[in-house]
């Protein structure tokens, strides 16, 4: 806070609350921040203004005004600064120490964030993977796979818990026992889409969920292109695993190179049209991954601090997917092979209600065990195999 004129005459603690009423207006960018900066002695002096005394200073359009004033109609900022920290949402600005340095450094950076759980430790190597919200079978288990090694080599994912590719190596990672961050298209209050609560709850106790986003608003489609800029700031690079011709995906690729950050992109069957945005980057001079744990390696040994993060041994990984099954869950695993099945033809294998198995399959497919493939039917996702293949050979699992 001390870019605010005369900073040192006030207590930073008791400004928070004001601070946290300038992302309520959704009219505040950084550029306009440092003018307000420079114009009052604190934000609460800010806050007090009057609208002809703001209009005075030009520092918004009319719109814009007009928005700002309206935002403090039925507002108390310290009434809802007590309802956040009851929430558990946590608050920062860019004057913040905490404040990732990742993003201080953008252009654009956002003057405020919030965020629940935990941010990724400043030292600790990030990588984000983006892809496909419709992806194939063959995306999902790259997704899976990267996740879970993201996770083994203790370095931390940064994605948008969006539908498909996203959650699905976010999910990947928390349930390997690594870090995941997911960063909003709207408040952290939200759930979006709903299908993804599981892995929103997840993150809130094991990873972060964070929005520059006021917390009480509702996700909007311009929301999510702004954030992509956040995903691709808070990472050392980013994966693309899949993505269609004409995608969102794209937008965070376009975020990433300018703001200098490293692009590589899984290559797919030519055929298939979640491969074409991810072939044409490779086409134009995107780094190709072909080999997940090598292209691991290689981050790893660019990025990460030395002797600090190594990887962890797959049987060690496999078996802290097994404590996140259940006992029911682990039996669904032991008894399904590589086809598609339904819960009807599991329970007679497992003597148990086809109620209960679907209920277990659904269970599976949200931990990123099982693929719904519509139809009443369900295939095991590669995971599952490999896990399979640990417990026959792990009884005690």
């Amino acid at each position: 806070m001390d870019n605010f004129k005369n900073a040192l005459t006030y207590d930073f603690d008791r400004e928070i609350p004001y601070l946290m009423h300038m992302a309520t207006t959704g009219a505040i960018g950084i550029k306009t921040y440092e003018k307000i900066k420079d114009k009052f002695l604190s934000p609460k002096e800010f806050y007090e203004a009057n609208e002809k005394t703001l209009e005075s200073l030009k520092l918004f359009p009319a719109g814009r005004l007009s928005q700002v004033i309206k935002s403090r109609k039925d507002y108390d900022p310290k009434r809802e600064y007590e309802r956040l920290l009851k929430e558990n949402i946590h608050f920062l600005s860019i004057e913040s120490s905490d404040y990732p340095k990742r993003l201080r450094t953008l252009k654009d950076a956002p003057p405020f964030i919030f965020f629940k759980g935990k941010l990724p430790k400043e030292q600790d190597a990030t990588i984000s993977v983006v892809g496909a919200r419709e992806c194939s079978v063959y995306g999902m288990n790259v997704a899976t796979r990267l996740g879970e090694l993201i996770a083994s080599y203790k370095v931390s994912l940064i994605s948008g818990m969006a539908r498909g590719i996203d959650s699905i190596s976010q999910l990947s990672a928390v349930n390997a026992g690594g870090y995941s961050l997911a960063i909003l298209g709207g408040g952290v209050e939200h759930i979006y889409p709903k299908e993804s609560r599981i892995l929103y709850e997840r993150l809130c106790e094991d990873g972060g969920v964070m929005s520059e986003i006021y917390p009480s608003v509702q996700p909007m489609k311009a929301f999510f292109a702004q954030r992509n800029r956040l995903i691709s700031g808070m990472s050392d690079c980013v994966c693309v695993v899949e993505a269609k011709e004409k995608s969102g995906t794209l937008i965070t690729v376009d975020c990433a190179l300018e703001q200098g950050r490293e692009v590589f992109a899984v290559p797919g069957r030519i055929s298939d049209i979640t491969s074409f945005g991810t072939n044409e980057l490779i086409n134009q001079g995107a780094g190709m991954i072909t080999d997940i744990d090598g292209f691991m390696e290689d981050f790893t040994n660019r990025y990460c601090v030395p002797n600090v993060q190594t990887p962890i041994n797959k049987e060690e990984t496999e078996s802290k997917l097994c404590k996140n099954l259940n006992k029911n869950e682990i039996r669904v695993i032991k008894a399904i092979d590589e086809n598609s099945f339904t819960p009807d033809q599991l329970s007679e294998v497992l003597l148990l209600p086809a109620y209960e198995v679907l209920s277990l399959c659904i269970s599976l497919t949200g931990k990123a065990f099982l693929k719904n493939v519509g139809a009443g039917r369900f295939m095991p996702m590669q995971k599952a195999v490999d896990i399979k293949n640990y417990l026959t050979a792990n009884s005690p699992c």
